[in-house]
């Protein structure tokens, strides 16, 4: 909700989102600003890796998961089936008639994003990753704190797919309904 009123209310053509957990450089603002301008597109996200990490194989597992190889001092965008709400930034002026970025229905931030996914790609609205951006996520990762963090994002798949059926049937998200599907055939 409050993602939205400030999407809703925001006066520029550019909205930037941060989560509450992020800590931006410098010259954050600025590249996000850039990329906007002169990016492939509308809808764009950031990386942000942890601030450290109990392991040195949980790093390498977080680098995999999170595709921080892909990080880079050059400019680079990439084109995903993804979305990640922690450093995002969209062009509202390329997304008109868009009152609200997120579904008010969901209360699972996974199935937010998954939804948006979904809409973006029905709308042919690409989504690019933006290699050269990067701040940090001031946060310990922990096993625990992954494996939570997983578990939450099995709630927001389901959600998302309750919610909004016709995400399922995407190409995108086949390999998250075989999954659902196994695990509740083992139920």
């Amino acid at each position: 909700a409050t993602r939205n009123r400030g999407y809703r209310e925001a006066q520029a053509g550019i909205v930037i989102f941060f989560d509450d957990d992020i800590l931006v450089e410098k010259d954050t603002l600025s590249k996000l600003f850039h990329a906007q301008r002169e990016g492939p597109g509308p809808v764009q996200f950031g990386n942000y890796p942890f601030i450290s990490h109990s392991s040195e194989s949980l790093h390498q597992f977080a680098r995999q998961l999170y595709g921080y190889d892909t990080m880079t001092q050059n400019i680079s965008f990439q084109k995903v089936n993804a979305i990640s709400s922690g450093v995002l930034s969209v062009n509202k002026d390329e997304l008109k008639g868009m009152t609200n970025f997120y579904k008010d229905d969901l209360t699972i931030p996974a199935a937010e994003e998954y939804e948006l996914i979904a809409r973006f790609h029905k709308m042919g609205i690409p989504i690019f990753r933006a290699n050269h951006i990067c701040t940090l996520h001031n946060h310990h990762l922990e096993l625990k704190w992954l494996v939570q963090q997983q578990y939450k994002y099995g709630q927001g798949t389901a959600e998302s797919f309750i919610k909004y059926p016709e995400i399922k049937k995407l190409e995108e998200f086949a390999g998250l309904k075989s999954n659902m599907d196994g695990v509740m055939k083992k139920k």
